[in-house]
């Protein structure tokens, strides 16, 4: 089997690279900027935007996408071309809780998700490629995600943590490595053709509960601070001016009162997913 491996240098790339390896899989990983892991595999430096990954880099059995959906849709007549028959790739359950949303900015990007996953299904299935589009929910192990490592950051950052409504909307934060698990699956099993699955952590948290979790983590003793949602929002105005924060938004604080859960007994049946607890210890995790 070969890989094309785009998005490669992303959160869940750190974690794919190994288990692609390891099973003896030959990949050739593409990123938009360059990587400084050594994996042994050949990399591609380009921009999806304007670079075909296909073009003078062989035959390719799978393509894995780990980025931004909507750089796919130009390239499945190469996909075709250069042998893919099947596509994995990454969306979120976010197109289920934001397309609501109090912020404007955000429901752009989901109506611009859902579009590109509109794509891939048609785009794919013009080309008689078999697809797989899996949806998580908040992602955290690679420090880089605007979830645990926004929880973090302003922990160390204020000494608190500000909650909406007591913080009792449930989550189920999912770890990057167990996403891997579920792609490394989908590639290879049939009862994962032209679905899509939703993607949970193993543990359903009250977000009061995630955020006391990254304090202990810390080593620091919780401080919640709680707000009402007028002042949240006003405050959330005020730390998005901060450096490192401006991706936050009003809408963010208006979800911690509700609850993000998402049925996964699909995935656990078409692909052996089996997520880790939050912040459990490497033990406890797929295997």
């Amino acid at each position: 089997m070969r890989v094309l491996l785009t998005g490669a240098t992303g959160q869940i790339g750190g974690f794919m690279l190994p288990r692609l390896r390891d099973a003896g899989i030959e990949v050739v990983a593409h990123s938009r900027n360059p990587h400084d892991a050594d994996f042994g595999e050949q990399w591609i430096v380009g921009d999806l935007r304007c670079h075909d990954p296909f073009e003078h880099n062989g035959s390719f059995d799978v393509w894995v996408h780990l980025g931004f959906l909507s750089l796919t849709t130009s390239w499945f007549k190469s996909a075709q071309a250069a042998g893919v028959t099947r596509f994995v790739s990454f969306s979120s359950t976010s197109i289920f809780t934001k397309s609501d949303s109090s912020s404007g900015k955000e429901r752009q990007i989901i109506a611009e998700l859902i579009d590109a996953e509109r794509g891939v299904m048609e785009g794919c299935e013009a080309v008689e490629i078999a697809w797989t589009i899996l949806r998580p929910t908040m992602i955290y192990g690679a420090g880089r995600d605007q979830n645990v490592a926004f929880v973090e950051t302003m922990i160390r950052r204020f000494g608190v943590f500000p909650l909406v409504g007591g913080g009792l909307g449930k989550r189920m934060p999912v770890h990057a490595d167990d996403l891997a698990w579920a792609a490394f699956a989908a590639m290879q099993r049939e009862a994962a053709k032209n679905r899509s699955y939703n993607l949970g952590g193993g543990e359903i948290l009250a977000y009061r509960q995630f955020v006391e979790k990254i304090f202990t983590r810390l080593g620091k003793p919780a401080r919640i601070l709680s707000l009402s949602l007028p002042c949240a929002r006003l405050i959330a105005k005020l730390v998005a001016v901060v450096p490192g924060f401006g991706h936050v938004t009003p809408a963010m604080f208006e979800r911690m009162m509700a609850d993000l859960v998402f049925d996964y007994s699909d995935a656990v049946r078409d692909l052996d997913y089996h997520p880790r607890c939050f912040m459990c210890d490497s033990g406890e995790q797929q295997q």
